[in-house]
């Protein structure tokens, strides 16, 4: 098993969907799996890895097999949108704010108390954060749990 997230980690790296689908195919579970183990303290799956390097097909597929990875948390408690929006990875926001949960994700604070609005507006990611506005706009509400 340990191979089979081996290859499915250098492909989310590469942003290959063509080893992803062939994984699939072998093991229709894994990324079934990868919520087990990263429930377990994993840092990150490998949707929070193509998101962090704008892979957005790839990013694509694995939440049209499995959209809850797009909730899971790193061990900053980042979620992948966090990490596309850091990065400014425009085309791979928009993918994931397309799943059912786009309002969930784009207000949840990571480990430093930020949603991924603020993390576009501290970037000047001019472009996501007009993006984030359309799609989640109650993101602009500070944390004052604190």
């Amino acid at each position: 098993m340990e191979r089979v997230f081996s290859l499915l980690y250098k492909a989310a790296r590469e942003g290959n969907v063509t080893t992803l689908r062939q994984l699939l195919e072998q093991d229709s579970l894994i990324l079934d799996r990868l919520i087990i183990i990263n429930n377990n303290g994993f840092s990150e799956t490998p949707l929070h890895v193509a998101a962090m390097l704008g892979h957005a097909d790839f990013v694509k597929e694995i939440i049209t097999h499995k959209p809850e990875l797009a909730k899971e948390l790193d061990i900053w408690r980042s979620t992948p949108l966090h990490l596309a929006v850091a990065k400014g990875h425009l085309e791979t926001v928009r993918v994931l704010l397309s799943t059912a949960d786009h309002e969930l994700m784009s207000s949840t604070w990571d480990g430093e108390g930020r949603n991924p609005l603020h993390l576009a507006a501290m970037r000047r990611r001019l472009d996501v954060l007009r993006e984030l506005l359309k799609v989640a706009p109650e993101g602009i509400w500070v944390n004052l749990k604190d």
